[in-house]
């Protein structure tokens, strides 16, 4: 708007000027002079023309693509169309100048005459035209959007008066995602997708606080965005009626990332997944929890056995943990999850299980020494565990813990006595060596300091008819040459 005020205000000044000449000085009879005058009146009318162009333009992508380029609603983007609209608008009006078809006309305005056909068609295309119809075609455009999007509203409408159970959310721009992008609690969506197929900017966060608010029938929820690759801590925490949570393009879960997802029925972490911290599912229940799709997940005892140790192997399945078929070798981690499985889940567990022979299965508790590494593991299912056919008590593993910790004291609980007085015999023994060796320093440095004092001392030359004597103090008959006396020089 602002760019079209100047444009109309130049438009203003050039034709007052023009009248000027017409009115008031008729005795200026220049063709050059009416040449310019022509073409500085048909730059400022293709400027006010051009610059509502540039407002069509402005609106475009404000209605239109707005969501899929921000960068196009910017100041910058903005002060590079006006840059560009007063770039052309100078060079259109050049012919008024470069050829010979305008000159001056008593008592007429400085114009292209009608004779002169190429050049005033030229001007009306240039200077009329080509804007006028860009502007209709842009108008006609937004239009023909605002219709489509007003009939891709009407399914809302039906979900906000209860007639659709399920929302979904695609290209979603905003980074993070609040309640206020939500202006209305929506009672009756049970199933909700959020989307973003965009790696650069767009969703990466979300409230779970306020996102529970205003969905407080969610029983699903899927996500899948290009810009989160990391499910943090307490991420869905207050989420916790959630029965199905299905995650894509997640790398990383984090410790405690599920917290409080106690009704969960399926866990599905999707294709990508590459690393699972110590404590990814404290604080939560699942039936079924599927790593099946993500091939490029590798099984690690010692990083993954505590992981799901707090899964509890038991037959009435009250957690299967789903890995991908393709597993060459089975950890110790799956065969402790799949040891009580049933026979008719058998076809859903990984090959190296499901083809291994019967006489493995039988020893695997044997060979993977499950009461060792469960004794390194924090979190235990709270029924107990059953090994070697014996059933034990989570407590039982922690007061292993315990005294294990316990032990790595005991040799110093033993001989304290002996530590508490070999400690003070120590450090004086450490004091004492530290003082020899200042104190021997200390000598060396004197003695070294009297003999450099004695080399730099400047030699006399024979031509000198002068001898010095060095007096130096003597005790009991020897000179001391370590003596910190400066020595005394006479003349003889």
């Amino acid at each position: 708007m602002c760019n079209t005020c100047v444009a109309s205000i130049l438009y203003c000044i050039i034709q007052t000027n023009n009248f000027i000449f017409l009115f008031f000085l008729p005795s200026v009879t220049s063709d050059i002079s009416c040449q310019w005058r022509a073409y500085f009146a048909y730059l400022t009318i293709s400027a006010i023309a051009y610059s509502y162009l540039i407002q069509a333009i402005s609106r475009l992508f404000i209605s239109t693509f707005s969501t899929k380029y921000q960068r196009l609603i910017t100041f910058k983007t903005h002060y590079i169309l006006i840059i560009i609209q007063w770039f052309t608008v100078i060079i259109i009006p050049l012919p008024a100048v470069i050829t010979k078809d305008i000159y001056y006309r008593a008592n007429q305005l400085c114009w292209v005459p009608m004779t002169n056909i190429v050049h005033t068609s030229y001007s009306y295309i240039a200077y009329y035209a080509i804007p006028a119809l860009s502007i209709c075609i842009i108008y006609i455009f937004i239009y023909y959007q605002v219709k489509q999007a007003k009939k891709g509203a009407r399914p809302l409408l039906r979900l906000i008066h209860g007639e659709k159970r399920d929302l979904q959310l695609l290209h979603i721009s905003v980074r993070h995602l609040q309640g206020k992008h939500f202006p209305i609690i929506f009672n009756s969506v049970k199933e909700l997708k959020l989307e973003n197929y965009y790696v650069n900017g767009g969703f990466r966060s979300f409230n779970n606080r306020e996102l529970a608010q205003r969905f407080p029938q969610l029983r699903s929820l899927k996500i899948f965005s290009r810009s989160i690759q990391h499910i943090t801590k307490r991420m869905f925490e207050h989420l916790n009626q959630l029965e199905y949570l299905m995650l894509d393009g997640i790398t990383t879960i984090e410790n405690e990332a599920f917290f409080n997802l106690y009704h969960l029925k399926e866990l599905n972490l999707g294709r990508n997944i590459l690393r699972l911290d110590p404590y990814a599912f404290l604080h939560m229940n699942t039936d079924l929890l599927l790593l099946n799709e993500s091939i490029d997940f590798q099984l690690n005892d010692e990083k993954h056995f505590c992981v799901f140790a707090q899964f509890s192997p038991s037959t009435n399945l009250k957690t299967f943990v789903k890995f991908p078929k393709n597993l060459h070798t089975c950890s110790c981690a799956t065969r402790y999850l799949y040891r009580h499985i049933d026979k008719s889940f058998m076809s859903m567990t990984p090959n190296c299980y499901s083809n291994s022979s019967l006489y493995i299965l039988a020893q695997e508790e044997r060979l993977c020494y499950f009461e060792q590494r469960l004794l390194q593991c924090h979190v235990l299912p709270e029924e107990g565990i059953t090994i070697y056919g014996k059933h034990y008590n989570v407590s039982y593993f922690y007061q292993q813990q315990v005294a294990k910790q316990r032990n790595q004291f005991t040799i110093f609980y033993r001989y304290k006595f002996y530590f508490l007085i070999l400690l003070p015999v120590l450090i004086i023994s450490i004091c004492l060596i530290v003082f020899i060796i200042r104190h021997q320093k200390r000598h060396n440095g004197s003695t070294y300091k009297h003999l450099n004092r004695l080399i730099k001392r400047q030699s006399l030359t024979r031509n000198d008819n002068v001898t010095m004597d060095i007096i130096y103090h003597r005790t009991n008959g020897h000179q001391d040459l370590r003596s910190s006396t400066i020595p005394i020089s006479t003349k003889v």
